[in-house]
């Protein structure tokens, strides 16, 4: 079973690029091929890194979700679900390169740092409240990355616009009102998540009796919630621009990034995942 799992995590990134590259060929070239197997090509990724999830589970006989890597892995997971969704339900496929490619890297990180090692340092932390907390902020993760890569391709156009410079993104893009509510959407039902997260998280340290008032990962997580919040609320009372709400969700999602790469390495004792 391990050499399966070893194989798995060594074909991983390969399926993710061959997609990719299908994916761009459909932005950038408009082929037909790409256009029919793009969307086949996903849904066989995504099936094969189920698998390997599953597998490596059986084999660590634990929910693989308890290191930066596995959590990482599982992220790329919901994305590309929840993104293969976004694309039958909207029927948009031209953004669908952007994000594969930000989960190709994503991807890359994943496979080249997991363990077939079991993580101790939370055994006593296995439980429905810990898996809990970590599925709803992994939800929360998920939603806030999309927010982020269609504010990330609403900036790109609004540029473009705004020069009146009519490129390949004005072409290929959904309009700037889709773009926005996509991000809107995605923002709010991720701050929502993600809070209920961080309560659990906070409950979870109470029942393992465990401080978490010096905890840097709390406190980063508080913090990137206010940007967040600030966002929906700035939408709802201020009515700021949607050009201001993507440069929010933006800021929103590079604190993200450094406290799930930087800050869960660095400044959290409880924090390994």
């Amino acid at each position: 079973m391990e050499s399966l799992i070893l194989i798995g995590n060594v074909l991983l990134p390969l399926f993710y690029f061959i997609t990719t590259f299908t994916y761009a060929k459909v932005f950038y070239k408009q082929e037909a091929w790409a256009k029919k197997w793009a969307r086949p090509l996903l849904s066989f990724t995504l099936s094969f890194h189920f698998g390997e999830f599953l597998l490596r589970s059986l084999y660590l006989k634990q929910i693989s979700i308890t290191s930066t890597a596995e959590a990482a892995s599982v992220l790329v997971w919901t994305i590309g679900v929840t993104y293969l969704y976004l694309e039958l339900r909207l029927k948009i496929q031209n953004t669908g390169y952007f994000v594969l490619v930000f989960l190709f890297f994503l991807t890359l990180f994943a496979s080249s740092h997991l363990s077939l090692k079991e993580n101790q340092l939370l055994e006593e932390a296995k439980g429905v409240p810990f898996f809990l907390h970590v599925f709803f902020a992994l939800f929360g993760y998920t939603c806030l990355s999309l927010s982020a890569i269609y504010s990330f391709l609403y900036l790109l156009l609004f540029y473009d616009l705004k020069k009146n410079r009519f490129t390949l993104l004005y072409e290929r893009l959904p309009p700037l009102e889709v773009l926005g509510e996509v991000n809107l959407k995605a923002v709010q039902l991720g701050f929502l998540v993600l809070s209920i997260s961080t309560f659990l998280g906070i409950l979870l340290g109470r029942i393992l009796s465990k401080s978490m008032a010096g905890d840097a990962k709390v406190w980063f997580t508080f913090f990137t919630l206010a940007v967040y919040g600030l966002e929906i609320l700035g939408y709802f009372f201020f009515r700021w621009s949607k050009r201001k709400l993507a440069i929010l969700s933006l800021t929103g999602f590079f604190l993200l990034l450094f406290s799930f790469l930087i800050v869960n390495h660095l400044w959290t004792d409880f924090h390994a995942f």
